[in-house]
């Protein structure tokens, strides 16, 4: 039952000699389990920040690479560089590229892929046919790659704590990031628009009914990825891979353009943000 992964992933983090037996447990369940990607991506994630051995890692690295996660693309580089990991990361980066296009306009992807053929090649000159089939798609996939697209704007795996100013200078962008809140509740401004409100227990989009409403969102009690896009005055918003709004007015939003700032505000309590990317589209033109 997948549902007992939370319950189980506080017995692993309290009985290390039975750690790596219930984690591998646990990555079973979730691949099963009817969570969407993202949520998938999340559960992975949090299995790897409980220290397991590098077995257990290149089994979280493998099932990550098959979740279609921008944020797992972004997770799972970090393990490029370590030699016990280096292969299954290799493979995840790939898989996670080769799957979801949108990777093809992050910026800072082109280069994990760059470090993936080399640990292919590798393998490759030592004789591995797998890892020559691997350097072939990643040698097709290279030339696919924009030259604009989304750029890292927090890189913290712990988190940073909110109130956190994004970015400026901007007009219509996309954005995806993970939240937490510890406790209390917080608010996500553009031009000093709110956008949507973020506590333990929801998402709330700013102005929206709840009849308006598509869903009532799945909240973590951990870590939650957040994706939105604002064009022409106008919000989409998946929290969690479900859909809270799409192309949905928002009112002032339209005058949030050339300069208007993003940022997370605090309205009480504690909020910690991680891994935010965002994709400056041209502004409305007036």
């Amino acid at each position: 039952n997948p549902s007992i992964v939370p319950s189980l992933y506080r017995i692993a983090s309290k009985e290390s000699n039975k750690k790596d037996e219930i984690l591998s447990r646990c990555i079973d369940l979730i691949k099963t389990s009817s969570d969407n990607q993202e949520q998938k991506y999340l559960l992975y994630r949090q299995a790897m920040g409980l220290k397991p051995s590098v077995k257990i890692q290149n089994k979280l690295l493998n099932a990550l690479g098959n979740t279609k996660s921008l944020q797992a693309l972004m997770f799972v580089g970090k393990y490029l560089s370590k030699n016990e990991t280096s292969s299954a990361a290799a493979n995840a980066v790939k898989n996670l590229i080769a799957k979801n296009s949108n990777a093809l306009r992050i910026i800072s992807a082109k280069q994990q892929l760059e470090q993936a053929k080399t640990v292919f090649q590798a393998q490759k000159e030592k004789g591995s046919a797998d890892a020559g089939y691997a350097v072939d798609e990643i040698s097709g996939l290279m030339p696919k790659f924009k030259s604009d697209g989304y750029r890292q704007i927090i890189k913290n795996v712990e988190g940073t704590k909110v109130p956190v100013e994004l970015m400026k200078q901007t007009g219509n962008f996309e954005m995806f990031v993970d939240w937490r809140v510890k406790d209390g509740t917080a608010a996500l401004n553009y031009g000093g628009v709110t956008l949507a409100e973020l506590s333990k227990n929801s998402v709330i989009i700013s102005g929206m009914t709840s009849k308006q409403a598509t869903k009532k969102p799945t909240i973590r009690p951990n870590w939650n990825t957040l994706y939105l896009k604002v064009a022409n005055g106008r919000l989409t918003l998946i929290s969690n891979g479900e859909t809270l709004a799409e192309n949905y007015g928002i009112d002032n939003l339209s005058g949030a353009t050339l300069g208007s700032t993003i940022e997370f505000q605090t309205r009480q309590g504690t909020v910690y943000v991680r891994d935010a990317y965002v994709y400056e589209h041209p502004a409305t033109p007036e």
